[in-house]
């Protein structure tokens, strides 16, 4: 089930996406997909996800578009959000 919270956070993200031009870039997949799935019936039958996970993710179309650099890191920090590096398969995210 997902929380107010979650959702409030959620869509932050997806704002701040939006904001840098990224949609066209990005591809929801994982959990929050499933979300969607349940939510709005995507898929024309009865869906139940099985929502477990916290983190948001998304597939990379290709790393090098946009060929401009975007503000998203920044808008992300500026929104609360703290990047991290995993030092052992070198991903970055934001907590």
């Amino acid at each position: 089930m997902v929380t107010n919270e979650q959702r409030m956070t959620f869509d932050k993200v997806i704002d701040i996406i939006a904001q840098c031009g990224m949609n066209n870039h990005l591809v929801l997949i994982g959990s929050w997909a499933e979300f969607f799935y349940q939510q709005d019936n995507l898929l024309g039958f009865s869906y139940t996800t099985g929502m477990q996970t916290q983190d948001i993710d998304f597939l990379v179309r290709n790393k090098k578009i946009p060929s401009q650099p975007t503000e998203f890191a920044r808008k992300m920090k500026d929104a609360g959000f703290e990047l991290s590096v995993n030092r052992n398969n070198n991903v970055e995210y934001f907590k």
